[in-house]
């Protein structure tokens, strides 16, 4: 997750990054595709801190999280590599389907 306290360029980079997109006639979206350990624990935790910098900058925030745990733990897990917790081939289809249904219109 963006740490943006942690890494103050990194507030500095996103709101020129979403400047430039929006000059160019684009629009900056993030999307948070958590790893599988994100998906346990609650919204108050550290991980799932959206740092206002998104909102100050007008910059779309997606949080796929709230839509895998929607899902059976059985089913969450085939979405991740669990030797190391990032997306599996299903996983990374999951967040196609999400960005296609959230995103582009």
């Amino acid at each position: 997750m963006l740490r943006t306290e942690r890494y103050p360029n990194r507030k500095k980079i996103l709101k020129n990054w979403a400047h430039s997109e929006k000059e160019n006639s684009r629009m900056l979206h993030v999307v948070h595709a958590p790893r599988y350990f994100q998906l346990s624990g609650t919204k108050e935790s550290g991980h799932f801190h959206i740092d206002p910098v998104f909102e100050k900058n007008a910059i779309p925030y997606y949080n796929l999280r709230e839509s895998m745990i929607q899902i059976s733990e059985e089913e969450q897990k085939e979405l991740f590599h669990m030797e190391d917790g990032h997306p599996s081939d299903q996983g990374a289809q999951f967040i196609a389907d999400y960005i296609l249904e959230h995103i582009i219109k």
